[in-house]
């Protein structure tokens, strides 16, 4: 799906540095055999795209060790603090977007409790 022409809706692509299952090295290709880098280009303008340093691609869950199709990379921080970042960036995306849309969200979202992550790519 081609998104690059929606400019009313915004995106949100958080990535991790050792990831090697979604990788944005040049050349990696995704499972289709198409180029990551070529899919980005697809996604809407409005898209912040965040990496965290340090992170894999099994950190983004709790599904274990990752091995199809290539081996994930090895975490150089810890799950928490790759977790921590994931929400944090989450957490600051949906707040721009209900502020654009004066969107008013539950207060238990807005009063998200977690650490702030040392601040990965903004």
């Amino acid at each position: 799906v081609d998104l690059l022409d929606r400019h009313d809706i915004a995106g949100l692509a958080i990535f991790a540095s050792e990831d090697t299952i979604v990788s944005l090295a040049d050349g990696a290709k995704a499972e289709d055999g198409t180029l990551i880098r070529d899919n980005l280009k697809r996604l809407p303008p409005r898209t912040w795209r965040r990496v965290i340093r340090g992170g894999n691609h099994a950190g983004f869950g709790l599904y274990g060790p990752q091995t199809f199709p290539v081996r994930d990379g090895a975490r150089t921080i810890s799950l928490e603090d790759q977790q921590n970042q994931t929400a944090h960036h989450l957490v600051s995306f949906l707040r721009r977007v209900a502020r654009r849309h004066r969107w008013k969200p539950a207060k238990q979202f807005l009063a998200y409790g977690g650490t702030h992550p040392k601040r990965a790519s903004d």
